[in-house]
């Protein structure tokens, strides 16, 4: 039994290794990036409305899952002035599958997943976003995104 459970978290290590290792190895710009990310869900977290309007390009399109069209930024503008607030976001976790950079555009491809308050319950929610940021006056910015939940039976 005790040399499964060993078997298995040297497995689970090796398996691990090469994600944890690409992030060990990224680029300056990688990391900036990734920041950035990271920056706009502690905002959506702390439902600070004015950090994300300011975060997002003029141009912004987004895309979820579970929308029917693309949204622009005036729908974000909703989204986060209207909606955000009706939800408690307790904990969010980004795991960043690939992130690349060229010049001043980024594409990231990254998981999520967030323990929110719904109905005074606890929900466990998870999904991926690949979004795309671009660098304008040395600020990164959210200039498209696609993604949201997945749910388990899709």
């Amino acid at each position: 039994m005790k040399k499964n459970l060993i078997l298995v978290f040297v497995l689970a290590a090796f398996i691990a290794m090469p994600v944890f290792s690409q992030a060990q190895n990224w680029s300056a710009e990688q990391k900036e990036v990734w920041t950035a990310v990271n920056s706009w869900w502690d905002n959506a977290r702390a439902q600070n409305a004015k950090a994300l309007n300011d975060m997002a390009h003029k141009d912004y399109k987004g895309w979820g899952f579970n929308d029917a069209f693309p949204s622009s930024k005036a729908d974000l503008e909703y989204w986060v002035t209207n909606l955000m607030p009706k939800r408690k976001t307790l904990h969010t976790s980004l795991k960043p599958l690939e992130i690349l950079v060229n010049g001043n555009t980024a594409v990231l491809h990254y998981y999520y997943s967030e323990i929110r308050m719904k109905d005074g319950k606890e929900e466990n929610v998870s999904g991926r976003w690949t979004d795309v940021w671009i660098k304008e006056n040395g600020k990164w910015m959210l200039y498209a995104d696609s993604g949201g939940e997945i749910k388990s039976n899709d």
